[in-house]
């Protein structure tokens, strides 16, 4: 007997899509702190910034690198983690408080707001 999963609609799947953004660019902000730290450095110097792009090719590659190797391991280790994160995204988005997740990371942090312990659990997985 197979069992079929109900496909997503466009709507939902770009939904998804989101969630997964807002997830990996928080957490690979935090283990990558110091990967983008050297690649910003290096962009903002005159040579790296405008002159000569391949100038900072070294720093933006150990930055990719890094990102990468989280995203895998994420993958590997971390999937219940995300995929209860992914939920309460979901979850708050039909009640419509996603726009309170936007101000949470771009604040720097996590709040006391909806999905705090997904997301907490998430960031230190």
């Amino acid at each position: 007997m197979e069992h079929n999963k109900p496909s997503l609609s466009q709507a939902e799947q770009d939904k998804i899509r989101v969630y997964n953004a807002i997830l990996f660019a928080h957490k690979g902000s935090l283990a990558c702190e110091n990967e983008r730290k050297r690649f910003a450095l290096c962009r903002a110097t005159a040579v790296g910034g405008s002159g000569d792009p391949s100038f900072c090719e070294q720093q933006a590659a150990d930055f990719l690198q890094c990102y990468h190797e989280m995203v895998q391991y994420v993958r590997k280790d971390c999937r219940e983690v995300y995929m209860q994160s992914v939920q309460c995204l979901q979850e708050a988005d039909s009640k419509g408080f996603l726009s309170s997740f936007t101000k949470v990371f771009t604040d720097g942090g996590i709040d006391d707001r909806m999905c705090h312990k997904q997301l907490t659990d998430f960031q230190h997985c």
